[in-house]
């Protein structure tokens, strides 16, 4: 976390460095000492003396005048990793500190705010009056605005916010105080990033920053003539595969294999945060004592039977249940790209089948057992007037036929036979003249596939429809069992 970490931007309108007299004071005995606090943790902090401009007397909470400090204030929190907030700041309303969380809102950006306020009470309903409140999901993921988090609140794009007390001035500790700011945004960051992939992410965030200058240096030099030489094209492959070829160098660079977060010393069950299910006791005589549902041992001791058994009783066991949910999830991370979707077609990308809603069956549910895949690669998927798809069932996901391939997507496990009936090839339709782009018309697209499942799937599809086959006895396809 604290190298994730790294700016800090505190907002008060009490931070008067130039006042010599008692309007300093607050300045030289609280904030001054607790920043020093802080950059002895390795933040960088900057102390915002804040205008509050309470000479205007204004007492409503929206108004439109936007103080003098307000812009720079704005400006200088989005550029910092965490913020503290005094939420009145000077005034009898926090409607400057609601505007700037009104602009932050709309940066996509990871941050912490602090807000410290003696009406800690006060905090949500102001939020809530300020239309920054939301009791339903779907609607603050549309909109980004904060929903209610254990102590905190959150929105869905990154901003995690606390309320605090502030301290007097006089009986304060600074180091205790710099302290309790760092475990307040620690239990923040583990509401909002629970799992091991997100302290991974986070640590691999942390690295990039300090790989960014040997990355920059490695890249060749005089390569001008021939980059503009393909941009000045419309349809080149070029804008793809640059950023492409870019990021594997700094995933090179970066070491990405040495993480602390993935280290097995550091991934023991008792470090565990947020424990998945609470493990009970198994009888040692009991046949599931050696299973790996109750993290008794580790995944590579598995064996067939073991996955056979901990599926059977997925049904009935709760243990087992979450054990099935998680490897799902899993496996849907290894197997496709995370984050929003291109609407055009690319190689990997996964369809379904548009559905007309009606007020009896959900659009999302009817028609979806099968999904396509397109198989046509980059460049016949950038011109190409038609496109390969290969046909997955869900009906084909749990059979054992000779040569299927398993996806999982969506929590589903889709099967994809190795028959020609599963190929279907697609004209592409125009782009419209309302500006929307090359698209499968009665097709929507669900998931972008990693490019080596996408492959695996392409490969074993051909490779087990061309398969050679030579004639041989009974007795001797029995006794080579295949092989």
């Amino acid at each position: 976390m604290k190298r994730f970490l790294r700016t800090l931007v505190w907002i008060d309108d009490e931070i008067r460095p130039d006042e010599s007299g008692i309007l300093g004071n607050p300045f030289r005995s609280f904030f001054y000492p607790i920043a020093k606090e802080f950059q002895k943790l390795e933040l960088l902090v900057h102390l915002h003396a804040y205008d509050s401009d309470s000479a205007s007397g204004e007492d409503n909470m929206f108004d439109d005048k936007e103080s003098n400090s307000l812009r720079s204030a704005v400006n200088l929190a989005k550029k910092a990793d965490v913020i503290i907030l005094d939420w009145h700041l000077g005034r009898k309303d926090p409607e400057h500190s609601i505007q700037l969380i009104k602009e932050l809102n709309n940066e996509s950006a990871i941050c912490y705010i602090i807000v410290m306020s003696a009406f800690a009470d006060d905090f949500e309903p102001e939020l809530k009056k300020a239309n920054l409140l939301s009791i339903d999901s779907e609607n603050s993921i549309e909109s980004h605005i904060f929903q209610r988090k254990g102590a905190g609140w959150e929105n869905s794009n990154g901003i995690n916010i606390i309320v605090m007390s502030k301290p007097d001035f006089q009986s304060y500790s600074a180091d205790v105080f710099s302290n309790s700011i760092l475990v307040a945004i620690f239990d923040l960051m583990l509401k909002a990033y629970p799992d091991y992939l997100h302290w991974a992410a986070i640590e691999i965030a942390a690295k990039l920053r300090h790989s960014i200058p040997r990355w920059i240096q490695a890249i060749p030099r005089e390569t001008d003539l021939a980059v503009l030489s393909e941009l000045m094209s419309d349809k080149t492959e070029a804008r793809d595969f640059i950023p492409e070829h870019l990021l594997e160098d700094l995933s090179h660079m970066a070491k990405l294999r040495l993480l602390d977060s993935l280290d097995s010393a550091n991934c023991k069950h008792e470090h565990w945060n947020n424990k998945p299910y609470d493990i009970k006791a198994v009888d040692t005589n009991s046949a599931r004592s050696k299973k790996f549902v109750h993290l008794s041992c580790s995944a590579e001791k598995l064996e067939k039977k073991d996955v056979e058994l901990i599926r059977k009783e997925s049904a009935g066991d709760e243990s087992s249940k979450f054990f099935i949910i998680s490897q799902q999830a899993f496996t849907e991370f290894c197997e496709s790209v995370g984050g929003a979707l291109e609407t055009f077609p690319t190689f990997g990308a996964v369809y379904v089948r548009e559905q007309v809603v009606d007020s009896v069956v959900d659009s999302d549910d009817k028609g979806r057992r099968n999904a396509y895949l397109c198989l046509s690669q980059e460049c016949d998927s950038l011109r190409s007037d038609t496109l390969l798809l290969l046909e997955g069932s869900i009906n084909h996901g749990s059979s054992n036929k000779d040569g299927i391939t398993l996806l999982s997507l969506r929590g589903k496990v889709f099967g994809f036979l190795p028959e020609a009936q599963s190929l279907l090839s697609i004209t592409v339709a125009k782009p419209d003249s309302g500006g929307g782009g090359r698209r499968l018309d009665g097709f929507q697209k669900i998931g972008q596939l990693r490019k080596a499942t996408a492959r695996r799937i392409l490969s074993r599809f051909w490779n087990h429809l061309s398969r050679s086959a030579v004639n041989l006895s009974r007795f001797t396809l029995k006794d080579r069992d295949g092989g």
